[in-house]
């Protein structure tokens, strides 16, 4: 029995999109951008939401970016069994949001976090998941 990359079907390959790569991605920037911001001197704001807000983009954007890598890795890479491009996809999402974050370390106006490193691996975890469970299985044949 041969394990064959199972090829997600159109509507499968946009609903896994959506979900795990745009929605994420669309978030991200919401909080980056405009959520973020507004907490600055509004007086209204707990130390947890504080928290949540200045972790989130990294959270989300490990969902959004593990979920895109996997969609098209399995495009990509039909050769590979179907678990492997999967836990590719997470690796490579992974070391590189970790990457980025430690060049923050060197960047003028870099701000390096330890938390922001924790906060990325549930986010490439829920990615990794939504995206093999949405994209299917892999198939013997």
């Amino acid at each position: 029995m041969d394990d064959k990359v199972s090829k997600p079907t159109p509507l499968r390959a946009a609903i896994a999109f959506v979900l795990v790569s745009l929605l994420p991605g669309l978030l991200y920037h919401y909080v980056q951008d405009v959520f973020r911001p507004g907490l600055a001197g509004g007086g209204q704001e707990t130390a947890t939401i504080t928290y949540l807000a200045g972790v989130a983009p990294n959270f989300l954007g490990a969902v959004s970016l593990t979920g895109g890598i996997n969609i098209v890795a399995r495009e990509m890479v039909k050769s590979v069994p179907q678990g492997k491009v999967d836990l590719g996809a997470a690796a490579l999402a992974l070391l590189g949001l970790w990457a980025w974050e430690g060049l923050q370390l060197f960047m003028p106006y870099g701000a390096f976090d330890w938390h922001d490193l924790a906060w990325t691996v549930p986010g490439v975890l829920i990615g990794y998941f939504a995206a093999s469970r949405i994209l299917g299985r892999r198939t013997r044949s």
